[in-house]
């Protein structure tokens, strides 16, 4: 039901017959009409895109301190994939571990500083999709470097830097490993998940969707079973010469089909550079720019990079394209953003490390934004972040608009902008 509730949005999405708000210069009264959004969290590109300037400024605004970040990607096993985007407690249990993996590995550096204790901050983004739109879930956790302790008084912690080896990494995803499959394990989850003839027919089918966009196969129609149509570049001959020895990526481990890597930093100081990488965290699933519809009705999806065996894009039948679509919508009251440590919710030390705010509370580095601490963006000034349109300024005499009453057509229509 979610899944259909969320395609029938996506249609309604920007259609002016559904709903929109008027805005009206009061010198010139030029008036222009904005549409309404679906708000969907599955994959649609435009609200995807407003979620994720809205989410990242707030982020960078008004939650996480000014100390040095560092993006953890942890890669699933394949056998667990499927597992996880059908029940979203695994993907609980696998991130409790890793987080606790995490956060004793850097107790252990503190304590050979002599050192005791200490808590962590981290948020998580849960990406369920690839770079092909094929399912692939997956955990983007923003981990700051080092651990906060008992400072003078309790209310004020005190930060202490800690350096990310290699042999860290390779101890966390070791530890992860271990503690997932104990966990495993204890639920009987060890097995592959199998449907009787009593299951759910819509459940079996979203199933069955699931696996095909994770194994980049058709689900339905004549293909069924076959693999999605590749577009690939002619591999160049080149000369025979000595194969160079393989360099070992930086903080970079796999243990037990857990891919993990932990070498994107961001300094204190650069504030501008962590927004970028949480928006990275947060990015919509569907990159439009990078969809085409052919002249004989296929669409194609271009990648940013070539695969190893140069295949550039793929190219989908219309049904197809459909499949993927409805493999992205994650399960209903599925959290994909997670909070853990200090920035946990009522954490006692969660305000202390907050950004420091100016006397009148606005930001320093952003003195523009609204004086409410974790208040979100307004929309017009969302739409101007994210799109490089300012629907409140006027473009014939250039003063700012105002925002009439909203049109709304009888029956139920999408949020508001």
């Amino acid at each position: 039901m979610h899944v259909r509730a969320e395609l029938d949005r996506y249609l309604a999405c920007g259609i002016l017959a559904h709903g929109f708000v008027r805005v009206r210069c009061p010198e010139c009264r030029d008036d222009i009409v904005v549409a309404y959004s679906c708000k969907g969290r599955g994959f649609c590109p435009s609200c995807g895109g407003r979620q994720m300037a809205d989410r990242a400024a707030r982020w960078v605004d008004s939650l996480l301190p000014a100390v040095a970040w560092r993006q953890w990607v942890l890669t699933l096993p394949w056998r667990l994939r499927l597992r996880a985007a059908w029940r979203p407690t695994v993907v609980t249990a696998v991130l409790d571990r890793f987080v606790g993996a995490v956060r004793a590995e850097l107790r252990r550096e503190l304590r050979g500083r002599g050192g005791r204790g200490g808590e962590l901050a981290a948020v998580t983004a849960v990406q369920r999709f690839g770079s092909a739109l094929n399912l692939n879930v997956h955990l983007h956790v923003l981990v700051a470097d080092g651990l906060w302790v008992d400072g003078p008084h309790s209310v004020h912690p005190k930060f202490v830097p800690l350096r990310v080896t290699d042999a860290i990494v390779e101890r966390v995803v070791a530890r992860t490993w271990r503690s997932v499959e104990r966990w495993l394990l204890s639920e009987g989850l060890v097995e592959p998940d199998r449907f009787d003839e009593h299951a759910d027919p819509e459940d079996t089918t979203q199933l069955a969707l699931w696996q095909a966009s994770a194994d980049l196969t058709a689900a339905t129609g004549d293909r069924a079973g076959l693999p999605i149509r590749r577009e690939r570049l002619p591999r160049p001959r080149r000369p025979r010469r000595e194969t160079p020895k393989r360099t070992r990526r930086p903080r970079h481990a796999r243990f037990g089909g857990f891919d993990l890597h932990a070498a994107r930093r961001v300094g204190k100081s650069d504030r501008a550079a962590l927004e970028r990488l949480c928006r990275y965290l947060l990015r919509p699933a569907l990159a439009v720019h990078r969809l085409t519809r052919l002249e004989d009705g296929r669409y194609r999806y271009g990648f940013k990079a070539p695969w190893s065996d140069g295949t550039v894009a793929l190219i989908f039948e219309p049904m197809e394209l459909v499949e993927r679509l409805v493999a992205l919508v994650p399960p209903a009251r599925a959290n994909l953003v997670r909070y853990h440590g200090i920035l946990a919710p009522n954490h006692r030390w969660r305000r202390a490390i907050s950004p420091p705010r100016r006397h009148d509370g606005r930001c320093w580095h952003r003195p523009e934004l609204p004086a409410a601490a974790g208040a979100r963006v307004p929309w017009a000034e969302l739409l101007r972040r994210t799109f490089l349109v300012d629907v409140l300024r006027c473009e014939r005499c250039g003063a700012r608009r105002e925002v009439l009453w909203p049109a709304v057509p009888p029956g139920p229509i999408a949020w508001g902008i």
